[in-house]
């Protein structure tokens, strides 16, 4: 079998720029395969985000790494001088908004506002953790 007959018979790739290619179906005779554009909600974006509020000795951090960890999120968390806390945080539109919905459902955590700005993406970062 050719490379690419073997490729296809692997499943998907990604190609920057938001092309994937699926693979549906492949034997000898017969090859057929999906081109799928990428939507927004999957494109990959950084958030750098200050909390205020009620937000330290609460368990904060603590949910943040949790809920990252949940939804596949990566970046770090830390508390700040002021009473506030920053994080960086690394994913998909909807993975971003899902921890902050699940760090708001803490039993004593209350964010007043945020201030948050889009990053640059850090191309390596393969975890969440909390720093300082």
């Amino acid at each position: 079998e050719s490379a690419f007959i073997q490729w296809l018979q692997s499943g998907d790739l990604e190609i920057p720029g938001g092309i994937r290619i699926l693979s549906t179906d492949c034997n000898c005779q017969e090859v057929k395969f999906k081109v799928v554009l990428m939507n927004e909600m999957s494109k990959v974006i950084r958030k750098h985000i200050v909390c205020y509020g009620w937000v330290q000795g609460v368990g904060f951090r603590y949910r943040a790494r949790h809920a990252a960890n949940l939804y596949g999120v990566t970046g770090w968390v830390r508390n700040d001088p002021g009473g506030s806390v920053t994080m960086e945080v690394q994913g998909t539109e909807d993975q971003i908004d899902k921890v902050i919905i699940a760090i708001e459902r803490g039993s004593y955590v209350r964010i007043d506002h945020m201030d948050v700005k889009t990053i640059p993406v850090v191309e390596h970062d393969r975890d969440f953790r909390t720093v300082g």
